[in-house]
């Protein structure tokens, strides 16, 4: 293809190996994270990619010139969902507020991660 313009990261062959390599990397760090509990002290890895897929992912998404599909991180979004709807499904809280203020974050977080899914994989 080489190079077709600077309306997107598309049109270049060298930019568009850039991006995939970048992605690449970040699903390497995000792989590392998504199953840390931080000691369970701390906001679970899981929580952490979430909110990576939340704020930086799905906003970057609605550009449709830029690709941001790759295996890795789809691994990566699969497993994040997995260690999320174990928090879910955790019963030990002490405090009912407290499990209900957290659950309803971490579902709103598993649907952002749900819908980078959705948007790059299909049934076959």
């Amino acid at each position: 293809m080489g190079y077709m313009g600077l309306e997107h990261a598309g049109s270049s062959d060298a930019a568009a190996d850039l991006f995939y390599t970048i992605f690449e990397a970040m699903a390497k760090i995000l792989k590392a994270e998504v199953k840390e509990d931080h000691g369970g002290c701390n906001t679970a890895g899981c929580i952490n990619v979430a909110f990576f897929f939340d704020e930086i992912i799905l906003p970057a998404m609605k550009k449709d010139e830029l690709m941001l599909e790759s295996d890795k991180l789809l691994a990566v979004a699969n497993t994040t969902v997995k260690e999320i709807d174990k928090l879910l499904a955790d019963k030990d809280w002490d405090d009912k507020g407290n499990r209900d203020y957290h659950f309803k974050a971490y579902r709103r977080l598993r649907k952002s991660v749900q819908k980078y899914l959705d948007h790059y994989t299909c049934e076959v």
